[in-house]
């Protein structure tokens, strides 16, 4: 071996070192992001379909899919407000006003609780609906982007029906009965001494509200989302309808694609 082999040998491995320090390409990069939110993609329109089409589901499995993954939402370690996750990953929907950045209540601070109390920092918020007071939130949760399985309660068609709401407060979970008392197709809700608020597409129960509810989950007596919790007083309960929320992750699901 001459010393211009040894010299090349170790310019060689020096390269070698460098490139391994330096972490993948930027072509490598790029290849992961294109195969994650084709995983992302997959994943919504899987939640979609599974909730409109989980005839297989029972009424016990859904409820108890349900409650593992009702999560809460928490700002400097205090309860705010409650989700449901999407994805095991960590998107979840909850009502806009749970997550709005406010200086009482800065995003960077907010953190989800899932059902088994481990801890998870808030990312971003990846859609949002004023009128229905409706977001998809990223948490940062270390696991595969897999869709969680529910059922679809259609509150287009069905009303008077005994309801049950599910919320987290402080790790434990709450649970409450009661009834949908008005669920047309379009209906509007205005906060009250708030006329400036008026959101769409909800429908009414005779909950009564308790601050921190937002965000929780309304299900039919047999273990369907009806929708997420969004406000009320210490007569009614108001709820945003869940086909809103599948519209907003199919909106999210579309702008995806297109930058694939």
């Amino acid at each position: 071996m001459t010393d211009s082999d040894d010299l090349f040998g170790r310019i060689r491995k020096l390269k070698e070192r460098a490139a391994a320090a330096s972490g993948p390409s930027i072509v490598d990069r790029f290849v992961q992001e294109i195969h994650r939110k084709r995983a992302l993609v997959q994943a919504l329109d899987t939640f979609i379909q599974n909730i409109y089409f989980a005839d297989g589901l029972t009424p016990a499995e859904s409820q108890k899919n349900i409650a593992e993954s009702l999560v809460e939402i928490r700002y400097y370690r205090q309860h705010s407000s409650n989700g449901i996750l999407v994805t095991d990953d960590g998107y979840f929907l909850t009502a806009l006003h749970c997550v709005q950045n406010s200086e009482r209540h800065p995003l960077e601070q907010a953190r989800i609780q899932v059902y088994n109390g481990n801890s998870y920092p808030i990312e971003k918020i990846c859609a949002s609906a004023k009128k229905e007071d409706l977001a998809l939130v990223k948490a940062v949760i270390p696991k595969e982007c897999k869709p969680r399985n529910y059922r679809f309660y259609n509150t287009n068609v069905l009303c008077n029906d005994r309801a049950t709401l599910l919320a987290r407060r402080d790790g434990k979970l709450s649970v409450r009965d009661g009834s949908i008392t008005r669920a047309k197709y379009k209906t509007e809700f205005r906060i009250e001494n708030e006329p400036e608020k008026v959101y769409t597409n909800h429908f009414f129960t005779d909950f009564a509200a308790i601050p921190g509810d937002s965000g929780g989950v309304i299900l039919s007596i047999d273990g369907r989302v009806a929708g997420l919790v969004c406000g009320g007083n210490y007569q009614i309960t108001s709820g945003v309808k869940i086909i809103q929320g599948l519209k907003l992750i199919e909106a999210y699901k579309r702008r995806i694609s297109e930058s694939i």
